[in-house]
């Protein structure tokens, strides 16, 4: 009965070290996940927090185009207002945005394909002014 039981102790604590690995495999995932857009979006544009914390989305949109000084895509746009403390409703700013900046109802972008990726830039010189 002793080896059963010996069996089961090294069974129990190889089931506490296998849930604290997967703890830390989780952990470090997450981390690796906050670098990556840490290091995506500051590659796209460098923004301000809350630069953009009070502005309309158009707004501040267009400011986003104008500092990264290239197209975009909706993802990185999005990136680019989350970095700056835009205030948003919906649960998919990128989706939201792909779809308004695709519409196009007021003329204000251009969208091209760029490979596998839709990318948004502005479709005239706008002047962009926003208070610091």
């Amino acid at each position: 009965m002793s080896e059963l039981t010996r069996i089961l102790d090294l069974k129990a604590q190889a089931q506490i070290e296998l849930k604290q690995a997967q703890e830390k495999i989780k952990a470090l995932e997450f981390v690796e996940k906050m670098l990556r857009d840490a290091e995506h979006t500051s590659n796209v544009v460098e923004i301000q927090p809350s630069i953009y914390k009070k502005l309309k989305q158009e707004v501040a949109v267009r400011d986003v185009l104008t500092r990264a000084g290239k197209a975009l895509t909706a993802s990185e746009i999005a990136d680019a207002l989350r970095c700056g403390g835009f205030q948003f409703t919906s649960k998919d700013l990128a989706n939201s945005l792909y779809a308004t900046m695709k519409k196009n109802a007021k003329g204000l972008y251009f969208c091209e394909k760029k490979g596998n990726r839709t990318v948004f830039g502005l479709a005239r010189k706008l002047e962009v002014n926003i208070a610091n």
